[in-house]
């Protein structure tokens, strides 16, 4: 993102993604940034840890909706791993 919009636009993106998916998580739990274009999210009051893949299928669908930025419509996708 940098290399083609600039370090600006990228900037930008990450503070955007951010909100979006930590708009989507719970009351309680956290997102932060971690380094770079790296998030950990923070999920409490889980029974079991199948219990967050639904949860943290939001977040990574949030990241993959277009963001309009820099006049475009900015493309990326998240993965967790």
């Amino acid at each position: 993102m940098n290399d083609r919009h600039s370090q600006h636009v990228g900037d930008k993106l990450l503070v955007v993604l951010a909100q979006t998916m930590s708009a989507t998580l719970r009351e309680g739990d956290t997102l932060a940034r971690i380094a770079g274009d790296e998030f950990v999210a923070v999920l409490i009051d889980l029974g079991s840890t199948a219990d967050c893949m639904p949860l943290l299928n939001r977040p990574l669908q949030a990241a993959a909706a277009p963001v309009p930025l820099a006049d475009q419509l900015l493309h990326c996708s998240a993965s967790i791993g």
